[in-house]
């Protein structure tokens, strides 16, 4: 089991941590989401389905229903106890902890003069487990991220964006490719949510050029990005508003390449996106990688080539 996943796992309440003890290290590659609702047992989610403990280990298990008592203990453990400090993430509707893994909250509102000023009562927890595809040198029995790779930046250096529906592994893919790209290239990461950072990156060939800017809103990092730290490739994680993709055509146009996200589980919904329809409409893009959805985590399934007026796809 990956060390920050087993340190966050220390950090629930006791009864639940029983409970997901059952659940063996070799086990968990497989699970995307820990899911912890008040009254319902724990539940994990894999290739895009919920199940029970039981049914992920063939067996019958004894589970018991997650009690208020132990959520708010396993909240304010996972907040290190500063729930304060955590409240610009949490007024967001997430919290992301080490390792990247990021912890969806249900709870209540707490509304002054109009505005979402914090949570209360937290009603369900939704461990998000953050996964990295590894190098074989690394890790022989690991999927390799190197054919992908090879295949995207096959003429160097270019702008690819990441595209899929929630749960379909685009910010492990963001890991994985900024893991290859360092290697080669200077990259600098604008890790607004937390959710890239890894302290322990590292690339197949021993050089690992990587900057990372964290905590910085997206479009204020990227700027900064490109007046301080010379990058050849900025990452970013999920695409937002105009006002981001204006600040990245910025940084493009300087001659940066871009690797980011955006939600899209469809070349429909893509080209219903603005984010996207304003890099397609700059020419500075130059493929997708569409991803084959929650069922099928990490894996592609195709690669369009992106034109300012049309795209077409490439297997």
């Amino acid at each position: 089991m990956d060390r920050t996943l087993e340190r966050m796992l220390q950090k629930l309440s006791l009864p639940i941590r029983r409970q997901l003890q059952a659940v063996p290290a070799s086990c968990w590659e497989q699970v995307q989401e820990i899911r912890l609702q008040q009254g319902r047992e724990p539940y994990l989610v894999v290739a895009g389905r919920p199940m029970r403990l039981g049914q992920l280990l063939h067996r019958p298990i004894s589970t018991e229903p997650v009690q208020p008592q132990q959520l708010q203990e396993s909240f304010a453990a996972l907040c290190d106890y500063s729930v304060h400090t955590c409240l610009p993430q949490l007024l967001e509707g997430y919290l992301t902890v080490e390792g990247g893994h990021r912890i969806g909250i249900g709870a209540t509102a707490v509304i002054q003069n109009g505005r979402l000023c914090s949570v209360r009562q937290v009603s369900s927890l939704n461990l998000r487990i953050a996964h990295c595809i590894a190098h074989p040198s690394a890790h022989p029995a690991s999927l390799s991220i190197e054919p992908l790779a090879e295949q995207l930046f096959s003429r160097g250096l270019c702008s690819v964006l990441v595209a899929g529906e929630p749960g379909s592994g685009k910010t492990t893919l963001l890991r994985s490719l900024s893991c290859w790209l360092a290697g080669r290239w200077k990259v600098t990461i604008v890790d607004e949510r937390g959710e890239l950072y890894e302290p322990n990156f590292s690339a197949q060939d021993g050089l690992c050029c990587m900057d990372f800017l964290r905590g910085f809103p997206k479009a204020q990092g990227v700027l900064q990005a490109v007046r301080t730290l010379s990058p050849q490739v900025i990452v970013c994680d999920e695409l937002g508003d105009c006002e981001e993709v204006q600040q990245l055509l910025y940084a493009l146009n300087t001659g940066v390449c871009l690797l980011a996200s955006i939600h899209a589980g469809s070349r429909e919904q893509l080209c219903r996106r603005q984010p996207f329809l304003q890099l397609q409409a700059s020419g500075s893009l130059d493929r997708v990688l569409l991803l084959r959805g929650a069922s099928h985590p990490g894996q592609v399934q195709e690669i369009l080539e992106i034109h300012p007026s049309a795209s077409s796809s490439r297997g």
